[in-house]
């Protein structure tokens, strides 16, 4: 996910930047392929004086903590220790940021006042060092997208942890075997594979054959992944752009997928229904009912939606039977009244005559058939 072939590693930034704990706990490994990797780095850019971060007191068991707003999109995993470098760089960002306006401020007042030479100076003068603070913010928004860049869930699986899970083992193998680890970064980090491969023999001499293979593959997997690491820090900003964009399409297709399964469970439900109650196949309404249920969304609905879900599926095998007796009972009903419909009273001319019925069986009797112990 995070080969991205359009980030490839540029000039870096190479002031430090605080990781989490893990990283910390080093073998020396990711230091020495550091410093196998870096020429000699540029030096930081320099930042104007930042306010001093201050410890915040523990509340007591009274108070809840409040939470500071600029560790708010922080992992609540991350160490102390990085918690304090980003709020520094957040720090020296808004300080950044907030000269730059001022300086914009002055600007647009000085073009505003008579052209002369004092003043177009010093409009060029403002225009320079407003470039300056654009170019430390740019700076500073980079190695903040940097350290959110290694706390994402895709740079720590794909890259993160591997890469410390492979530093840990190279320490085991320059343990066992009293090997340097600082050689084994610089050998891993020549160019030449001939060279790399050549110098890893060599230190891996002494081992027995199954160690050789799998010391090789160790730190040629360990290589690997540290190119990509710093492949995807020195782009930090389109890594993170990346990497959203990646979410945004496993998203988009995870919701097609959701509504392909549905549409296909509702059919079937419906089917089954229709099956079990056949007066849902004439109803006039069915397209309607069908586009409603389809397009409900019960399991992002509010409680008191799903309840009524719940119940009215509870409820629709009772309600079912009930409707069955109910229809029984008015046939029953039908046919009394049918075999009665001889002694009914019928309208002529001449006034309501009464015929008798074939049957032996009274009203009467025929009521108490269908009502007893009236």
């Amino acid at each position: 996910m995070l080969d991205d072939p359009s980030a490839q590693p540029p000039e870096q930034d190479n002031t430090p930047i605080d990781t989490p704990d893990s990283v910390e706990e080093s073998s020396g490994f990711l230091d020495g392929l550091m410093g196998a990797f870096e020429a000699k780095p540029e030096e930081a850019p320099e930042v104007d004086a930042q306010p001093e971060v201050k410890t915040e007191e523990k509340p007591t068991q009274d108070q809840k903590p409040e939470e500071d707003p600029d560790l708010a999109d922080l992992p609540k995993s991350v160490s102390e220790k990085t918690k304090v470098g980003w709020k520094e760089l957040k720090t020296a960002k808004r300080t950044i940021e907030e000269e730059r306006d001022k300086l914009k401020s002055e600007l647009e007042t000085l073009r505003t006042q008579p052209k002369t030479d004092a003043n177009n100076a010093e409009i060029e003068k403002i225009k320079q060092e407003l470039e300056t603070y654009r170019t430390k913010a740019t700076e500073y928004e980079q190695r903040m997208a940097l350290v959110d860049v290694t706390q994402t869930e895709e740079y720590q699986t794909t890259i993160g942890k591997p890469l410390e899970q492979a530093e840990h083992l190279i320490g085991e193998y320059a343990k066992e075997y009293q090997l340097n680890v600082a050689d084994i970064a610089a050998a891993a980090m020549q160019d030449n594979p001939l060279a790399r491969n050549k110098a890893l023999a060599e230190m891996a001499s002494n081992m027995n054959t199954f160690d050789q293979q799998e010391f090789h593959k160790l730190v040629t997997n360990a290589r690997d992944l540290y190119l990509r690491s710093e492949q995807a820090k020195s782009k930090a900003s389109e890594t993170l752009k990346y990497i959203e964009a990646q979410r945004q399409q496993k998203a988009e297709e995870a919701k097609q997928y959701s509504l392909k399964q549905r549409e296909e469970a509702s059919t079937k439900v419906w089917g089954g229904l229709e099956a079990n109650l056949g007066f849902l196949k004439d109803l006039p309404e069915k397209d309607k009912i069908l586009a409603d249920a389809r397009s409900a969304d019960i399991a992002n609905s509010p409680p008191d939606v799903q309840a009524y879900a719940a119940y009215a599926a509870v409820l629709l095998p009772t309600m079912k039977n009930q409707m069955e007796a109910q229809a029984k009972k008015i046939a029953e009903l039908e046919a009394s009244i049918a075999k009665r419909s001889g002694a009914s009273p019928k309208v002529s001319n001449g006034g309501a005559q009464i015929e008798t019925s074939d049957s032996d069986e009274s009203f009467e009797s025929g009521f108490e058939k269908l009502f007893p112990g009236r």
